[in-house]
Protein backbone atom coordinates (compact mmCIF):
# COMPACT_ATOMS: atom_id res chain seq x y z
CA UNK A 1 0.00 0.00 0.00
CA UNK A 2 1.58 3.33 -0.95
CA UNK A 3 2.08 6.25 1.50
CA UNK A 4 -0.67 8.61 -0.47
CA UNK A 5 -3.20 5.59 0.35
CA UNK A 6 -2.04 5.35 4.37
CA UNK A 7 -2.32 9.28 4.02
CA UNK A 8 -6.11 9.20 2.31
CA UNK A 9 -7.18 6.25 5.24
CA UNK A 10 -5.74 8.46 7.76
CA UNK A 11 -7.64 11.66 6.85
CA UNK A 12 -10.78 9.66 6.86
CA UNK A 13 -10.51 8.18 10.14
CA UNK A 14 -10.00 11.58 11.54
CA UNK A 15 -12.82 13.11 10.00
CA UNK A 16 -14.51 10.26 11.53
CA UNK A 17 -13.03 10.34 14.97
CA UNK A 18 -14.14 14.21 14.72
CA UNK A 19 -17.81 13.70 13.54
CA UNK A 20 -18.28 11.06 16.10
CA UNK A 21 -16.67 13.57 19.45
CA UNK A 22 -18.87 16.68 18.39
CA UNK A 23 -22.29 13.99 18.32
CA UNK A 24 -21.23 12.88 21.63
CA UNK A 25 -20.67 16.27 22.54
CA UNK A 26 -24.19 17.54 21.09
CA UNK A 27 -25.63 14.35 22.52
CA UNK A 28 -29.33 14.44 21.00
CA UNK A 29 -30.62 11.48 22.74
CA UNK A 30 -30.18 12.61 26.33
CA UNK A 31 -32.07 15.91 27.58
CA UNK A 32 -30.37 18.48 29.12
CA UNK A 33 -30.16 18.80 33.09
CA UNK A 34 -31.91 21.19 35.19
CA UNK A 35 -29.34 24.14 36.57
CA UNK A 36 -29.41 24.94 40.10
CA UNK A 37 -28.50 27.95 41.44
CA UNK A 38 -25.34 28.01 44.44
CA UNK A 39 -24.97 30.73 46.64
CA UNK A 40 -20.88 30.53 46.30
CA UNK A 41 -19.51 28.16 43.58
CA UNK A 42 -20.90 25.43 41.53
CA UNK A 43 -19.75 22.40 43.17
CA UNK A 44 -18.09 18.83 40.90
CA UNK A 45 -21.21 16.99 41.06
CA UNK A 46 -23.60 19.54 39.76
CA UNK A 47 -24.84 17.74 36.92
CA UNK A 48 -25.40 21.22 34.49
CA UNK A 49 -21.54 21.33 35.33
CA UNK A 50 -20.68 18.07 34.48
CA UNK A 51 -22.77 18.13 31.09
CA UNK A 52 -21.06 21.45 30.11
CA UNK A 53 -17.54 20.02 30.77
CA UNK A 54 -18.11 17.10 28.82
CA UNK A 55 -19.38 18.87 25.42
CA UNK A 56 -16.43 21.38 26.14
CA UNK A 57 -13.94 18.18 26.00
CA UNK A 58 -16.00 16.38 23.23
CA UNK A 59 -15.48 19.43 21.06
CA UNK A 60 -12.01 20.16 22.00
CA UNK A 61 -11.06 16.48 20.71
CA UNK A 62 -13.49 16.86 17.78
CA UNK A 63 -11.23 20.55 16.82
CA UNK A 64 -8.31 18.44 17.42
CA UNK A 65 -9.59 15.47 14.97
CA UNK A 66 -10.56 18.08 12.25
CA UNK A 67 -7.96 19.89 12.56
CA UNK A 68 -5.26 17.13 12.22
CA UNK A 69 -7.43 16.10 9.44
CA UNK A 70 -7.03 19.32 7.51
CA UNK A 71 -3.29 18.86 8.22
CA UNK A 72 -3.04 15.38 6.33
CA UNK A 73 -5.76 16.69 3.31
CA UNK A 74 -2.58 19.38 3.02
CA UNK A 75 0.26 17.26 3.05
CA UNK A 76 -1.73 15.18 0.72
CA UNK A 77 -2.29 18.11 -1.81
CA UNK A 78 1.62 18.86 -1.34
CA UNK A 79 2.78 15.18 -2.16
CA UNK A 80 0.22 15.44 -5.47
Amino acid sequence: MSFRRWLEIIAGMLALGAAVFWLLSASPWEPFPRMIQYWTFIPETDPFHQSMLFSARMSGYAALCSCAAALVAAALLFIG
